[in-house]
C-alpha cells in the first residue's frame, strides 16, 4: 500500500509523493523549519487521508513548515520566479495540446466517440485558458476545500475547476512541468503571505522508510541527490575583505533569517587570501 508525504497550503494538499521525500520540495525548507509534536491520528489533515478506525490513537507528527511569504522569497532566490512559472505553464500546455492531438489521430486509441469528445473538450479548454484562469480556479479549489476524490456535490460552474478536479491527485493537472516547486510558486501567488505551508513526512518516518533521527533526515535526503547539480548547494558570496563578509553575513542573518541558509561566505582565514579588489578579481 505504501506511505505518503504531502505538501499543504493551509490544510489543502497540493503535492504528494509515495514512499520517499521529494528532495526538491524539501530544499525550499531549512532544517530549523522542522517541528515534531504529539497529536491524535484524527487531528491529521483529513481532506487527503485519515484513519477513522484509530482516530484517538496518538502519533508523533513530523513536519516542516514556514509561511507562504518566506517560501516565496526562497523560491525567488533559487530561480523559481513568476517569469519561470509563466514559461513552464506555456511549455507544458503546448506539450499537452500536441499529445492530445496525437491521441485523436491514433484511432487505435480514440476509436470511440466518448473518448474523442473528451479529448476535444480538453483541447478546447487548454486553448482558451491562460495562467490567470488556472490560478483563479486553484484559488477557488483551495478556498472551498474541494475533495480530492470528487468535486463537491454542487458542481462548479468554472470549467477549469472541474478540469483540475478530474483526477485523484489534487492540482497536478495544473500545467507546471515536472518540478513541483514550480506548482508551489504559482500557487503562492494567490496565497496570503502569512498562510502556513506544511510538508508532512509523518507516515514515511512511521513506516520505516527513513532510519535516521528526524533531525538528521534533511541532510540525508538533500545529501543523497545524485543529479548533475547539487540541490543543496549554496550561493557563495565573495568580497574584497573579511570585514565586508562579517557585515553582510550579520545583516543577512538579521534582516532575512529565512534566506540565510541559502548563502555561504568566503572564509579569509581558511583560504589565506589577501583582501583587495584586485585579489577578488584574481
Amino acid at each position: 500500500m505504501g506511505s505518503y508525504c504531502e505538501l499543504y497550503i493551509s490544510n489543502f494538499p497540493i503535492a504528494t509523493t509515495k514512499n520517499e521525500i521529494d528532495p526538491f520540495l524539501l530544499s525550499i525548507f531549512q532544517p530549523n523549519d522542522l517541528v515534531i509534536f504529539d497529536r491524535k491520528i484524527g487531528d491529521r489533515f483529513q481532506l487527503l487521508y485519515g484513519r477513522e478506525d484509530s482516530i484517538d490513537e496518538q502519533e508523533i507528527a513530523i513536519q516542516y513548515f514556514n509561511t507562504a511569504q518566506n517560501l516565496k522569497d526562497r523560491l525567488n532566490v533559487i530561480g523559481f520566479t513568476m517569469k519561470k512559472v509563466e514559461k513552464e505553464f506555456e511549455n507544458t500546455k503546448r506539450e499537452s495540446l500536441e499529445r492530445l492531438h496525437e491521441w485523436i489521430k491514433d484511432k487505435s486509441f480514440s476509436n470511440n466517440k466518448n473518448i474523442e469528445d473528451t479529448l476535444k473538450a480538453e483541447i478546447e479548454l487548454l486553448r482558451n485558458s491562460n495562467l490567470a484562469d488556472f490560478l483563479s480556479a486553484s484559488k477557488q479549489i483551495i478556498k472551498n476545500g474541494f475533495k480530492i476524490d470528487k468535486v463537491n456535490s454542487a458542481k462548479p460552474e468554472n470549467t477549469v475547476v472541474e478540469y483540475l478536479m478530474q483526477d485523484n491527485y489534487g492540482l497536478e493537472k495544473f500545467p507546471y512541468g515536472y518540478d513541483q516547486r514550480t506548482l508551489l510558486r504559482a500557487l503562492l501567488e494567490i496565497t496570503k503571505p502569512d498562510e502556513k505551508i506544511t510538508y508532512d513526512i509523518t507516515e514515511l518516518v512511521e513506516g520505516g522508510y527513513y532510519e535516521s533521527d528526524p533531525e538528521n533526515i534533511y541532510e540525508e535526503v538533500i545529501g543523497n541527490v545524485t543529479y548533475d547539480y547539487k540541490i543543496g548547494d549554496k550561493f557563495l558570496i565573495l568580497t574584497e575583505g573579511s570585514s565586508d563578509i562579517q557585515i553582510l553575513k550579520n545583516s543577512l542573518e538579521l534582516l532575512y533569517p529565512h534566506l540565510f541558509g541559502y548563502y555561504s561566505f568566503m572564509d579569509f582565514g581558511i583560504s589565506n587570501a589577501s583582501g583587495s579588489a584586485s585579489s577578488l578579481v584574481a
